[in-house]
């Protein structure tokens, strides 16, 4: 049975999104689990994802309200904008004006300084504005040094 145009074109259009959603899924996934990602400083993996659960218990360690916007940087749109977690590291540095910051580098030495446990890093990046995900503590702690050695 044939429907009228309307219909026929509603259709067509449905079947292009869903061969777009699929094609978008199958690349998200290629990039999670590429080989090229870079390693935390114990060989694992960084994954970096877009969308992550919140537990309201974590709660912890507070971001200063100077540093929210340095953490807003990373929002769902950096996966596919860049291919390399140092370059978009290198550009919240430059967007936020933190290179020679001297209130920036004591705050993000205070980070990495071995103070805070992992999973008190992972309860601060999760209750930051950031929307991109970090598995462990440790890929968290790996990024902030990151981060950090980019602001000389």
């Amino acid at each position: 049975m044939v429907g009228t145009k309307a219909e026929d074109l509603r259709s067509a259009a449905n079947f292009k999104l869903a061969a777009a959603i699929n094609a978008c899924t199958a690349m998200m996934t290629a990039k999670l689990f590429d080989p090229s990602q870079p390693r935390d400083d114990h060989g694992k993996w960084i994954l970096v994802y877009t969308a992550y659960p919140i537990n309201p218990s974590e709660k912890n360690v507070q971001i200063p309200e100077q540093f929210q916007n340095v953490f807003a940087f990373f929002n769902q749109s950096m996966t596919y904008l860049y291919t390399k977690i140092e370059d978009m590291a290198r550009d919240a540095i430059i967007s936020r004006n933190l290179k020679g910051n001297e209130e920036a580098k004591a705050y993000f030495d205070d980070l990495t300084s071995g103070k805070y446990t992992a999973e008190q890093l992972q309860s601060l990046w999760r209750n930051s504005r950031s929307e991109i995900y970090f598995a462990n503590g440790d890929q968290v702690l790996w990024f902030l040094k990151l981060m950090r050695s980019m602001m000389d």
